[in-house]
């Protein structure tokens, strides 16, 4: 089992790697465009792992002494309601399949609630059937609304 908390600064290159990685399939790295992409997907690894806005938080994933993923959310306004947005999550592939992405969102998804959110969305849609299949297994409909019991609410 993961042990999930708040980064610190043994973190930052794991977090950095992971968050370059979330990206890569769509990155070109011979191209200008994809290395100043490459560029700033690093300079956000940084930014966030010591993030001090209280709409924002950033977990990782620890197994022994090893960090093997992260989770992104924020909170945000909007129309009147309180929205959770988990923007991003990332597991080791060595890791996948032995629960601790499901970790990481429960943990996000506790941060979340503690936030009196009206609703929480995923705002990383996947192309992966894997991918898919796990956004689905923990509750989140195709058009990306967590939904545990068929509603539309937390």
């Amino acid at each position: 089992m993961a042990i999930i908390r708040e980064p610190a600064e043994k973190d930052l290159m794991h977090v950095t790697k992971y968050a370059v990685e979330n990206t890569w399939i769509s990155i070109d790295s011979s191209e200008p465009e994809g290395a100043e992409r490459l560029r700033k997907r690093k300079e956000w690894a940084a930014d966030h792992l010591f993030n001090e806005h209280s709409d924002q938080r950033l977990l990782v994933a620890e197994e022994g002494d090893r960090t093997v993923g992260y989770v992104y959310g924020e909170t945000v306004e909007e129309e009147g309601r309180t929205v959770g947005k988990v923007k991003e999550i990332y597991v080791d592939e060595f890791y996948r399949r032995e629960g601790v992405g499901s970790e990481l969102i429960q943990s996000m998804f506790k941060w979340m609630r503690d936030k009196d959110v009206d609703t929480i969305e995923n705002m990383n849609p996947s192309d992966d059937e894997r991918a898919q299949g796990f956004l689905n297994s923990i509750g989140f409909s195709p058009d990306g609304i967590f939904s545990p019991d068929g509603r539309r609410d937390v």
